[in-house]
């Protein structure tokens, strides 16, 4: 008996060390597979880092290139300008200009003021429907109120009329009965 329990004892000891490295083994396990989905994650993450940096630098050539060509442009005509009547010419670039601006500012301040319009309209609206909320309750609680008191008033009399009633029935069932006998 004595030897059957220390076997047994034995077992339930190796099996907890057994149980203790299998937890350990499996949080390692657990862990490595944690790191290589992070890395993988940081490489997608990089890739696309990559990809969007790619494209920001294309664009921003792109823009120079047409940048570039537009101020060539621009350095020619000022060129040709300037042997031409350089002064007559200058005014009519500044003008030019200038009217640019004030359509861009007009187009800005076009696109501001539709927006702002927008933005008040769907305010007032949510004030106005919030308002309607407030009235519409404060309509209901006056209407339940007075149909509570009217209820209780027209139950009070109808009660007393009832009351009257049954004393008048029971009067004259009384009175009947002490004519019969």
């Amino acid at each position: 008996v004595l030897e059957t329990w220390v076997r047994h004892q034995l077992w339930r000891l190796l099996f907890g060390r057994l149980r203790t490295a299998a937890l350990l083994a499996q949080r390692h396990v657990r862990g490595a597979a944690a790191r290589r989905e992070a890395a993988r994650r940081w490489r997608r993450r990089d890739a696309a880092t990559a990809v969007q940096r790619w494209v920001r630098g294309r664009s921003r050539k792109v823009w120079f290139r047409g940048a570039r060509a537009a101020a060539t442009c621009l350095e020619a005509l000022a060129r040709g300008w300037s042997g031409r009547g350089r002064a007559t010419r200058l005014r009519a670039a500044i003008a030019i200009e200038a009217a640019g601006r004030r359509s861009m500012v007009r187009t800005w301040y076009r696109g501001t003021k539709r927006a702002t319009v927008c933005v008040q309209r769907r305010e007032r609206g949510v004030q106005a429907r919030r308002r309607y909320a407030e009235a519409k309750g404060a309509a209901v609680t006056l209407e339940t109120t007075a149909r509570r008191h009217r209820a209780a008033t027209s139950y009070g009399k109808l009660r007393a009329g009832a009351a009257v009633a049954q004393t008048r029935a029971r009067a004259a069932a009384a009175r009947r009965e002490a004519a019969r006998r």
